[in-house]
């Protein structure tokens, strides 16, 4: 098995959890900004969360040298294995139609046009799904590719805002309005961070598994963390001098916009390519996982794929940051359990180990 880099390993945990949501600004803004200066401990709170989490489970794989997602989190338990995987897909299938609905607001906001979303996300729905009948692999590529670009440009758009705004215009006003599945940032930092790691679960195992060296996962897991939380900040501040971005599906678009046109452009079409290989990676696993559990889906491969992309368009039609504030919240409900089953995992692999240690001591012949 080839062996990555601390550099890669990071890169690799930094864009596991770093989407076009993220990006965006609109799931930064529904899980922490909207709490005011509160959602800045919040994002803190998730990060370290994630940190920890993420930590556990790279000395899981590398104990146990398995990096397989139905060991992790089920513990080889073959019904419990089967439900994960069947969860996975569901939050695999919600993650897209969320993308869609994205992709949606991104050409409303170009476009100028009133409920043109509607339109933006059918044409998205129907090219990903002709691109998913023929696969993705080269696009998965370019996503990789362009998750760390739009972090830059994250970061730009944020110290180029700073020239227009003076230190007394950063305010973080606090949203009054509710969402009706999490009313706290504290719980808002869990669902956020346990619905990321389980999304992302695919691949920092494989990952945590290549890593050269125990001390790669740790560093590579603690400077990601770092990353994450620097670029977050970059879109809370973007957010506190543009108070009428909070209302916009697509907040950092609205800040990117403040410094001109252009860039405007430039960071929308990075953001919508995000968008496509996310919604890509998404898809494709769906249609494998149903492709392989009923013959009938998998004779008719493209018409799946058009079914599928079908009712994502029709459910994204909610809109973006409805969608960002339901879906997400809910996926976050269900992984708190996964995560917790995780560190369940964890504790009995260390019970076993420590057993394991006094078993081989007692073993031993006393010499004295």
């Amino acid at each position: 098995m080839k062996k990555i880099s601390l550099a890669a390993y990071c890169f690799s945990f930094i864009g596991s959890f770093l989407g076009a949501g993220y990006i965006s600004g609109q799931e930064l803004y529904q899980f922490f900004a909207r709490f005011g200066i509160n959602g800045i401990y919040g994002i803190m709170l998730a990060i370290t969360f994630l940190g920890v989490t993420g930590i556990v489970m790279a000395k899981y794989v590398r104990e146990t040298q398995n990096d397989k997602i139905d060991t992790v989190i089920a513990g080889g338990n073959a019904i419990f294995g089967r439900t994960v995987a069947a969860v996975e897909m569901v939050m695999y299938f919600g993650t897209y139609i969320v993308m869609a609905a994205g992709a949606g607001a991104l050409f409303e906001k170009l476009s100028g046009i009133g409920r043109s979303y509607i339109g933006g996300s059918f044409i998205f729905c129907a090219v990903i799904a002709c691109i998913a009948i023929k696969g993705i692999d080269g696009l998965v590529k370019v996503f990789s590719y362009i998750v760390p670009l739009l972090a830059v440009m994250t970061v730009a758009t944020a110290v180029l805002n700073a020239f227009f705004y003076a230190p007394s215009d950063v305010v973080f006003v606090s949203n009054e309005s509710k969402n009706a599945l999490f009313s706290s940032w504290v719980l808002g930092a869990f669902l956020f961070s346990s619905y990321n790691l389980f999304c992302g679960i695919g691949v920092l195992c494989p990952v945590s598994k290549m890593a050269k060296k125990d001390s790669h996962t740790v560093w590579g897991i603690v400077i990601g963390c770092v990353v994450l939380l620097i670029i977050a900040l970059c879109v809370f501040y973007c957010m506190a001098v543009n108070p009428a971005s909070m209302s916009a599906e697509l907040p950092m678009l609205e800040a990117a916009q403040r410094i001109s046109v252009p860039f405007m452009y430039v960071y929308a079409s990075l953001l919508f390519i995000a968008m496509s290989g996310a919604s890509l990676s998404c898809l494709v696993p769906v249609l494998v996982y149903f492709s392989d559990h009923f013959s009938l889906i998998k004779k008719h491969n493209a018409l799946s794929a058009f079914s599928f992309s079908f009712i994502a368009f029709v459910i994204s039609c909610f809109g973006f940051s409805n969608l960002v504030a339901t879906v997400f919240s809910a996926f976050g409900y269900v992984s708190i359990v996964i995560v917790a089953v995780i560190y369940a995992n964890f504790i009995k692999l260390m019970h076993k180990k420590r057993k394991m240690q006094r078993d081989e001591k007692h073993a031993q012949p006393n010499n004295t």
